[in-house]
């Protein structure tokens, strides 16, 4: 049996090394945005940012079903937290906050501002 010398072991390691601390995190939100009324909102602004203000952010729109999708790469870490962000003109703004590293379903229901 060969043995791998201390030279190819010790790069391999560097290599496994670069490879985890290059991993980033990802966190995806999907589901549907309707009114009171159970009707689908089409047009609604979905933002999913850092709950601390650093690192990228996502942003989508609602189809016209009221699905949405929105993921963003973060820190590979769980202790990362993030805040959704549902809003829609003449409706009040929807916010919740998510852990980091997993994929979630939130559906939303948006009220109509008061005049």
């Amino acid at each position: 049996m060969q043995v791998m010398s201390p030279a190819w072991r010790g790069f391999w390691i560097l290599v496994l090394g670069l490879v985890l601390v290059a991993c980033d995190g990802h966190t995806s939100v999907r589901g549907v945005v309707s009114g009171v009324n159970g009707h689908p909102l089409a047009g609604a602004t979905i933002h999913l940012t850092p709950v601390d203000g650093r690192g990228p952010n996502g942003e989508a729109r609602s189809g016209s079903d009221g699905s949405y999708y929105v993921g963003m790469m973060h820190a590979p870490s769980w202790m990362v937290m993030l805040h959704l962000t549902v809003s829609k003109s003449g409706y009040r703004t929807f916010d919740k906050e998510f852990r980091a590293n997993k994929s979630y379903t939130c559906d939303v229901t948006l009220a109509a501002e008061a005049p």
